[in-house]
């Protein structure tokens, strides 16, 4: 079933829709040539598990980290260069090592994910390919975040983990075109944190996730994307007592963290549309 369910997305483009969609949008990225210091790369480590090759082949195809790492590289001055490696880990999980400056995600955490959103989602396939695409895309975006506080580095005062969660919210929160995609990951982590079905997901354990972690999450990306307001309360994945004040807590967040990028942005993150939420109830 999950072969099936891979291949089909995969034939269909639209496995990492979430990526794909906005993070190499000139909306959202300037379009200068690379610059001649630190890049962001992509490496692939050697397949032994079967079972991975199709995911090694639909990221090599897509080239969709390759497309977000250059839009990266165009937009920061990195002292050092930034890897993300995709590999064989034997953990569902994700790292950063600053002595090698690599990002690891594991193709462990890749299964993992796509099989806990498919047995919980059950036979809703929309679902679980929302929560697959946002969960992993939030994961990459959280590990890059992790990065950049190291290699630049950026004094926040924050705790690493909230710190690469809320570089993730604004890196995302200004989606276009998919904003549900984005959106799957909260789901996903309303759905699995603190779960039995989650029992074994290396990534939730190793980096601390908790409900209270979630519910900041939750009111950020409402702050950022007004519009899913309404959905994140239906769903119930915002408390109501907290959302009046989101928006402007989204508002503080990014501005503090254009304060902290100011010194190596390239070119400026341009503000985009705030999409209405397609089939939000």
């Amino acid at each position: 079933m999950v072969k099936v369910f891979l291949a089909r997305r995969a034939r269909a483009g639209r496995l990492w829709l979430g990526m794909a969609l906005w993070l190499v949008s000139p909306a959202l990225f300037g379009q200068m040539a690379a610059p001649e210091s630190g890049r962001f790369l992509v490496e692939y480590g050697p397949v032994a598990t079967e079972d991975y090759l199709r995911y090694e082949e639909v990221l090599r195809e897509s080239r969709v980290l390759e497309s977000v790492a250059a839009s990266l590289t165009r937009t920061l001055h990195l002292p050092h260069d930034i890897t993300v490696r995709v590999e064989e880990c034997g953990s569902s999980d994700a790292s950063w090592e600053l002595a090698s400056h690599r990002v690891q995600l594991c193709y462990e955490l890749l299964q993992a994910v796509l099989e806990l959103s498919t047995a919980v989602a059950g036979e809703d396939d929309e679902r679980a390919e929302r929560w697959f695409s946002g969960t992993i895309t939030f994961i990459v975006f959280h590990q890059l975040g992790h990065a950049l506080l190291d290699v630049l580095p950026l004094k926040t005062g924050l705790a690493p983990e909230l710190a690469a969660d809320q570089f993730a919210m604004v890196a995302l929160g200004g989606a276009v075109g998919q904003p549900q995609e984005v959106l799957g990951a909260l789901e996903f982590l309303h759905r699995t944190v603190g779960s039995e079905e989650a029992a074994g997901l290396g990534f939730l354990e190793a980096h601390g996730y908790d409900r209270a972690r979630v519910d900041k999450l939750a009111c950020g990306f409402a702050g950022a994307l007004p519009a899913a307001m309404p959905w994140l309360e239906e769903l119930q994945l915002l408390p109501l007592s907290g959302a009046p004040r989101c928006g402007e807590e989204f508002a503080a967040t990014h501005r503090q963290w254009d304060l902290w990028l100011a010194p190596w942005v390239r070119t400026p993150l341009k503000s985009a549309p705030r999409p209405r939420v397609a089939g939000a109830p």
